[in-house]
């Protein structure tokens, strides 16, 4: 695996180091929180964790929105393929909140009787549920994590 090694000793504790592409509120959060962190560009994911041991996990952070829009638009896949290469162990965290709507209560363009649907973020655009369920369950397949992360609105 071409796990990337840190720029310094971690010392006998965990290295975390951020994406230098990550927004600053995500520094400001480790920050707040005490945890030391490296800014770096990664080649794959948004947040790397590095073990004493040398293992590396890599952590990919998804709003529910971006997520369904990473489906659309086949990023996912390539993400998911890359950072399962890259680290040891890669995991995606979905942030945020969705919610699965029965047909009856849905009044969307995409009003179909072929099931619940799943809308996030306030988006006119919602997805049906056995979509979204599908690609989790592909995305497991391919060996990454997924941790569902609900967050405030």
């Amino acid at each position: 695996m071409d796990q990337e090694r840190p720029a310094h000793a971690n010392n006998g504790s965990t290295t975390v180091v951020v994406d230098s592409r990550e927004p600053e509120e995500i520094r400001f959060a480790l920050l707040d929180a005490g945890v030391d962190f490296d800014i770096r560009l990664l080649p794959d994911g948004d947040v790397m964790l590095v073990a004493p041991s040398g293992f590396v996990v890599g952590i990919e952070r998804k709003t529910v929105a971006d997520f369904l829009a990473s489906i659309a638009d086949g990023r996912l896949d390539g993400q998911v393929a890359r950072g399962c290469t890259t680290y040891g162990l890669f995991i995606i965290a979905l942030e945020g909140t969705w919610s699965i709507l029965n047909q009856d209560a849905y009044d969307g363009p995409e009003k179909d009787p072929k099931g619940p649907f799943i809308k996030a973020g306030g988006r006119k655009r919602a997805w049906r549920a056995s979509s979204f369920w599908a690609k989790l369950l592909s995305i497991q397949r391919q060996n990454a994590n997924l941790y569902l992360l609900p967050t405030p609105s």
